[in-house]
């Protein structure tokens, strides 16, 4: 599942139960995969109201009320912190002014929190082609490409990049590709952004066969919290509601999206 904003925390940056109920939801297929939403990791980093934070000692404790609850149902998790945007990069000094010196910042970020925590337990995402909240540098193919491979060195645990075709919420009729960046990485590649079921085989069983990728999807698993059920068994996906999105700390549009009548049928995990 690709992290998703849903602003369900409350005005103090606390998870709630609400959110654990959604993520244990969507966990209900051992082996899903949950990259959680973005999480601000100090009061001045962020402004979003209502989205999560692990900067206090109550944070960190709400949020493991909610991964406790999804561990035991083997899957697995991360929390993916929020993105900055490149082009607001105005600087001249070292930090500023070319590819390398743009860089610098998120390599340095990298390599301070592998030496923290070790590369196995930190995950990238980029998303090269975005327009959101004033994003898009006229050619971000060099910037992104200096990124990965400093990311690449330092052997984090997977790279995971967003196609042209979203941008934030909404769709984007982009068609920019990520093709620039396979090549570039050697280890676990996820991607995300509009993919079909039918793409996404394409991609993962015949385009880059030799790759370790993996296709991430976001708003259908908003609301199908039993997504992989009903893809393994082509049954109809729940349309997802785009105007409760970021219904603040309700469970309208959130954890009130029904599981297929085959799952519940089952009586086990499929």
């Amino acid at each position: 599942m690709a992290p998703l904003t849903r602003f369900r925390a409350t005005e103090h940056r606390v998870s709630t139960l609400l959110m654990k109920g959604y993520y244990s939801q969507r966990a209900a297929v051992p082996g899903t995969l949950i990259i959680t939403e973005g999480t601000f990791i100090s009061a001045t980093c962020g402004r979003s109201p209502h989205a999560p934070g692990i900067w206090h000692e109550d944070q960190v404790a709400a949020w493991r009320i909610v991964t406790d609850e999804i561990y035991p149902s083997d899957v697995p998790y991360s929390v993916n912190y929020p993105p900055w945007n490149v082009p607001r990069n105005k600087r001249d000094d070292e930090y500023g002014g070319n590819v390398d010196n743009r860089s610098r910042l998120l390599d340095d970020v990298i390599k301070a929190v592998v030496h923290a925590i070790g590369p196995e337990r930190i995950e990238l995402r980029l998303s090269p082609w975005s327009t959101f909240q004033g994003m898009r540098m006229q050619n971000p193919i060099p910037q992104f490409t200096d990124v990965i491979r400093k990311a690449r060195q330092a052997e984090i645990a997977y790279l995971h990049l967003v196609e042209s075709r979203i941008s934030g919420s909404r769709d984007y009729d982009g068609h920019d590709t990520l093709d620039f960046a396979y090549d570039l990485w050697n280890g676990p590649f996820l991607t995300a952004g509009g993919y079909t079921s039918h793409e996404a085989r394409k991609l993962v069983d015949e385009k880059y066969l030799d790759m370790d990728i993996m296709v991430i999807v976001g708003w259908h698993f908003i609301s199908n919290p039993d997504l992989i059920s009903r893809i393994k068994k082509g049954l109809e996906l729940n349309a997802y509601k785009r105007d409760r999105f970021y219904v603040v700390e309700s469970a309208a549009g959130y954890s009130d999206y029904p599981f297929s009548k085959e799952y519940l049928a089952s009586g086990t995990y499929v």
